[in-house]
């Protein structure tokens, strides 16, 4: 979104410029479509039709004619959320350049929240009652299997340690 000081001009060009622009392409806004077609956006207040005074962003001095050099740039995928787009010529926004507006309907996706992790109490294990029980609950868990792998053995360690804290 911005003041790109380009024209792109009437005329649809692919899936970037819309048949409602403003004026005759100058080289800015041959650069303005180039760049939206390398990053696969569209310029959306040149896709609805609205009366010229709904269009133009910028009066020359004297208002000698009329410009439309402010453009919103979406992704073309979500082209099809925006519902209009034009500008408000009366806004009192301290500038000699038109407010541009767009209206889209916006669908956010619900996220599934994350299993949260047990933590544990270490501050548990600094009693000396605990620790010891802790600790011979896990020798005991450890020195039921007879496991010959390092794996089975690291697997028994772990298996014995979260029980243990459980």
């Amino acid at each position: 979104m911005g003041d790109w000081n380009a024209v792109v001009g009437e005329g649809k060009e692919e899936n970037v410029v819309g048949s409602y622009g403003l004026g005759k392409r100058n080289n800015r806004g041959n650069m303005v479509v180039d760049f939206c077609k390398r990053n696969k956006l569209a310029v959306m207040n040149t896709w609805f039709k609205h009366p010229e005074r709904r269009r133009y962003t910028w009066k020359a001095p004297g208002d000698i004619k009329d410009f439309q050099l402010d453009y919103i740039m979406i992704r073309q995928c979500y082209r099809n959320s925006v519902k209009n787009a034009h500008t408000f010529p009366g806004a009192d926004v301290n500038s000699d350049h038109n407010l541009v507006y767009m209206k889209i309907r916006l669908k956010l996706k619900r996220l599934k929240q994350a299993t949260r992790q047990v933590k544990w109490n270490r501050d548990a294990l600094k009693d000396p009652a605990v620790r010891e029980k802790f600790s011979a609950d896990v020798v005991d868990k450890i020195q039921v299997g007879t496991d010959s792998t390092t794996e089975e053995k690291w697997k028994t360690l772990k298996v014995a340690i979260l029980e243990s804290a459980t």
